[in-house]
């Protein structure tokens, strides 16, 4: 099946080794660099048959770039490794030359052609130079540059017959072939990868691969100084970052799978577009400001936004989130003249000593984006595996099964069998911003909502919460409408397109339950003084709240009171809380009235809930209010009851005091558990705050582990079959995911009628 080059960048970098018809000196390569002036990749990529070709027998770059919009200068970036944008250098001696791509080259004794003409009979020219070399002195490497002004498709037939004459002469073996282009329209580049002759089996890079780190034109500069031992960084390439262990996995980590996440090469890649404006990316973040091309250190004012792209979500650039990221456009603005300042963007100086720049800042100094984000499971030791590590890895492979455990971060989808798995859509809401999501079962993303709290309440004084950056739960109608909660600040109701129907500033927080009727029974609370638990420190009141369809306040009932008017108080004694938010509710869940026979107190209409800080799970009548039922058991810190078809209850337990969490099914009865998940020693299973669970129609249970970014379908013998980590990252090389409330599974037929 044909690769789509969506994302577009395929530099041909390709190192072949396994012949030594053409030998170097001392084992260096050959170097092929072929530019195409401008060039942009159809979504078909059989419409350039070679270039796809060459990337297929090797390793393709989907997130490579050209600095500049201009192809003289990216040219320049290209041979020199610094962005052109940049003065002449005043730092180095008179008679000190400034690292090219040419001059390291010279300095091994590389024969040199970077001096065929850019016109359409370049590549005519550079067949002629190769037939030359060839009889003259077959074992001297050479560096060969072609830059083509031809079209797309002559440029492919021309690269096409260039790569079948080095590999009819037998060179291939010892070839290094750079295919790329000055720039394109989004500066998203060609670039793709081959070392060895395209097979398995004489490849050091095996065919196929895919890079998703973050390279430029800029980078090769430092990169082919790597590779041929060229010390490049002391004279000059002062935004040239090596990209060399990209084309080394065959020796050094093995086969990497496609798509699988990778440390970014750099710290932050700048941009200078066709209109003059700079832009700056870091991960997934992309800022655009206004700054006078003409004077280096110029400032961008910090008080000024530019405007904010989402890549991830947003790829095409057209969803501005300044006002909604007000520090991540301070940090990238700061970073941002900080590299025009400095005279670098990479780890070195122009003298080869170590670079002032800003590395991540791990624990409490570390920046993190606005939202809830927790470590990522094993962050800190990425990349590092231990030799215990290494055999429980092993044994993973040798049941089929990898998800949860990479050398990398996890991203998406990482393990779905169809066969096993419930079909439908997931929704979820995620702790990286004012977003919700329907993805399919791979992760691919159907539909966005989102909204600005600062937009629907701009006087509120509860902005700078940090509830206000994200939505605690969002709840799907079958219309594509959504409710959304801000945790402890507001509720909002978004139709499809996320216009706002309707919002309340009420305190909102946890849960929201839709009824038959369209009345909304949710969590709101109200801080006030009450005596009987503390004469004068304030505590969070914990209120059922009744809204109609609209939003409007019918009724509301004191969780306190409840437990005041009924024979329960006493199970409100102890717990972790004693002032501020005593109870911490978590739950609302409305009974059908199907456990009334057996279990009276159970009533149709009244609502199951958790008292998270208490340890106490409840039964709460609206009517009279009181409390039918309380039990103060083993959870530690739960989440979720909800009760199940079969009558039994599912719970998750958080167990705050040990390292692993627990989905417990258990009789209300008697409170005896018929089921659990615990995880596994190789597949741990914690989620210290949040968590939910939910019975699906063929059996199988989906859990959030919330603290963890993580989702995943089990059977009912504890076997994973589905697996889902947040992509939102923040901090160093995106060792904080952002948190999941809750992962949905949706009935297809509960979407197709408005999906789009």
């Amino acid at each position: 099946m044909p690769r789509p080059w969506r994302t577009a960048i395929v530099a041909a970098l390709c190192l072949w080794a396994g012949s030594a018809a053409a030998g170097a000196a001392d084992g260096l390569p050959n170097l092929v660099l072929i530019v195409a002036e401008q060039l942009e990749f159809p979504e078909d990529p059989s419409a350039l048959p070679y270039l796809d070709r060459l990337a297929n027998q090797g390793v393709r770059f989907v997130e490579a770039y050209s600095p500049s919009a201009d192809v003289a200068a990216a040219e320049t970036e290209l041979m020199t490794g610094r962005y052109a944008w940049r003065p002449a250098p005043t730092d180095l001696p008179p008679d000190s030359p400034r690292s090219t791509l040419s001059g390291a080259l010279r300095t091994q004794g590389y024969r040199i052609a970077d001096e065929i003409p850019a016109d359409a009979e370049a590549f005519a020219t550079a067949l002629v130079r190769l037939d030359r070399w060839r009889a003259q002195d077959p074992d001297r490497p050479y560096f060969l540059y072609v830059r083509s002004p031809l079209a797309a498709e002559a440029f492919d037939r021309a690269l096409g017959a260039l790569v079948d004459q080095i590999d009819a002469s037998g060179a291939a073996g010892n070839t290094l072939i750079l295919v790329t282009a000055a720039t394109a329209s989004t500066h998203h580049v060609p670039m793709a990868a081959r070392w060895g002759d395209g097979t398995e089996e004489g490849s050091r890079i095996p065919p196929g691969g895919v890079s998703l780190k973050v390279v430029g034109l800029q980078d090769v500069l430092a990169t082919v100084g790597e590779l041929v031992r060229v010390p490049v960084g002391r004279t000059g390439a002062e935004d040239s970052e090596s990209f060399l262990d990209e084309l080394q996995w065959g020796d050094r980590r093995g086969r990497r799978p496609r798509g699988a996440a990778v440390p970014p090469v750099r710290e932050g890649f700048v941009f200078q577009r066709a209109d003059g404006r700079f832009a700056i990316r870091q991960a997934h973040w992309k800022l655009v400001v206004d700054l006078d091309p003409a004077a280096s250190s110029a400032r961008m004012p910090l008080s000024r936004t530019g405007q904010l792209f989402d890549l991830r979500s947003d790829p095409a650039e057209r969803v501005d989130l300044a006002a909604h990221y007000p520090s991540r456009v301070r940090s990238l603005a700061e970073d941002l003249n900080r590299f025009r300042e400095s005279g670098t963007s990479t780890t070195q100086t122009p003298n080869g000593a170590a670079s002032p720049l800003r590395r991540g800042r791990p624990g409490q100094d570390e920046e993190v984006d606005p939202g809830r984000w927790r470590e990522l499971p094993g962050a800190a030791d990425l990349g590092a595996l231990t030799p215990e590590q290494e055999a429980q890895l092993e044994q993973l492979k040798s049941i089929g099964y990898l998800g949860g455990v990479v050398e990398d971060e996890r991203s998406g989808v990482s393990f779905h069998d169809p066969q096993l798995a419930q079909d439908g859509a997931n929704f979820y809401s995620s702790g990286d911003g004012e977003v919700a999501i329907l993805m399919d079962m791979d992760g691919e993303v159907l539909h966005r909502w989102s909204a600005s709290l600062a937009e629907i309440f701009p006087d509120s004084d509860m902005l700078e919460q940090t509830g206000a950056k994200w939505w605690r739960r969002a709840r799907l109608f079958d219309n594509g409408d959504i409710l959304a909660i801000y945790e402890g600040i507001a509720i909002i109701k978004l139709d499809k397109d996320s216009n706002v129907l309707w919002a309340r500033e009420n305190r909102a927080h946890h849960d929201v339950e839709v009824q038959p009727n369209g009345d909304l029974v949710l969590l709101t609370r109200e801080p006030r003084v009450i005596p009987e638990i503390h004469e004068t420190a304030f505590a969070l009141e914990d209120f059922i709240t009744i809204l109609d369809s609209d939003g409007r306040e019918k009724r509301r009932v004191s969780i306190w009171e409840a437990f005041r008017n009924s024979d329960f108080l006493a199970t409100l004694q102890g717990g972790r809380v004693r002032t501020g938010d005593i109870f911490h509710t978590n739950t609302i869940h409305v009974l059908d009235g199907s456990l009334e026979d057996r279990l009276p107190a159970f009533r149709r209409g009244d609502v199951l809930t958790s008292l998270n800080a208490k340890g106490v799970l409840a039964v709460v009548s609206l009517d009279e209010p009181t409390v039918r039922w309380a039990v103060k058991s083993d959870p530690q810190g739960q989440h979720d009851p909800r009760i199940l078809a079969n009558g039994n209850l599912l719970l998750f337990d958080n167990r705050l005091e040990f390292d692993e969490s627990v989905v417990v099914e258990m009789d209300p009865a008697t409170g005896e558990a018929v089921w659990e998940y615990r995880g596994t020693e190789l597949l741990p299973f914690h989620s210290r705050t949040c968590g939910a669970a939910s019975r699906l129609a063929n059996g199988n249970t989906l859990i959030t582990e919330s603290d963890g970014g993580r989702a995943l379908e089990v059977t009912p013998d504890g076997a994973i079959v589905w697996e889902f980590y947040n992509p939102a990252r923040s901090g160093d090389q995106g060792r904080y995911i952002a948190t999941l409330s809750e992962v949905e599974r949706i009935d297809w037929a509960e979407v197709d009628a408005w999906l789009d």
